[in-house]
């Protein structure tokens, strides 16, 4: 018991210090910023001046399973590495949005209801497919019809 509960603390401690990537400059600091100095940029980056370089750390990927019909990802307006930790609202939670939901859903273009998508629409994009399909082919064969008459026609007049 004690192990597993040491090992359950250890994989969450990985998982919740996993935040960054990190991109390192060459020279001179921006903006005459001292080794020791630290900034932060739009897109959650905090930057870091050292002597001859700098670096700045970002959140990196972060993927969060939801159902995208009940819930939406928001990310903390705080600075790093607070901003990368994202939150999930659901129906019912505090702070939970109808409005940021349906907005999410229109983005994603996730239908709204759980019926499939009209079948009436499916159809018609498959008749579509086979009608131009057929229209090409039918062009095919007029344009390898007009080829033999004008061949006929050359041989004719010769």
């Amino acid at each position: 018991m004690g192990l597993s509960l040491l090992c359950g603390v250890w994989i969450l401690a990985c998982v919740g210090g996993v935040y960054s990537a990190v991109s390192i400059g060459i020279g001179p600091c921006p903006g005459g910023r001292k080794p020791g100095d630290k900034w932060y940029l739009p897109g959650c980056q905090e930057c870091v001046c050292s002597n001859g370089s700098y670096s700045c750390a970002s959140c990196g990927s972060v993927h969060v399973s939801y159902d995208p019909k009940k819930c939406y990802v928001e990310y903390p307006k705080t600075s790093y590495p607070d901003c990368c930790v994202p939150q999930l609202l659901c129906r019912g939670q505090p702070g939970f949005s109808k409005v940021k939901l349906a907005a999410e859903l229109l983005k994603a273009d996730v239908p709204l209801s759980d019926a499939p998508a009209n079948k009436r629409r499916r159809k018609t994009k498959a008749k579509n497919k086979a009608v131009t399909l057929t229209t090409k082919v039918n062009r095919r064969k007029k344009i390898v019809r007009k080829n033999k008459e004008k061949k006929l026609q050359y041989n004719n007049n010769i």
